[in-house]
């Protein structure tokens, strides 16, 4: 099982951070498991975290409710990360 600054290496937002720096930041991480077909986090609401993928997949859907339709928008792997925008502006 890699480190958490291995894994950080490995996502782009880190490509050129210094180890240094990775290993303070890697004292921050918490991980999670989160099981299938769980909501991590859901549209308009605030964000207070980043995600990195470590392993597995997650999907991104936009629903309309008054169309009633769910679109898959993307897949997310392994070094893919979300919720960096929200979290740096506090906003949905």
């Amino acid at each position: 099982m890699p480190t958490y600054t291995e894994m950080l290496k490995k996502v782009s937002l880190f490509a050129n951070v210094p180890d240094e720096e990775l290993d303070i930041l890697s004292g921050k991480l918490v991980e999670r498991d989160v099981p299938k077909d769980v909501n991590i986090v859901a549209r308009d609401e605030p964000g207070d975290s980043m995600y990195i993928i470590a392993n597995g997949l997650v999907s991104v859907y936009r629903s309309d409710r008054d169309l009633g339709v769910t679109v898959e928008l993307a897949k997310l792997g392994s070094g893919d990360f979300f919720g960096e925008m929200s979290l740096i502006t506090g906003a949905p």
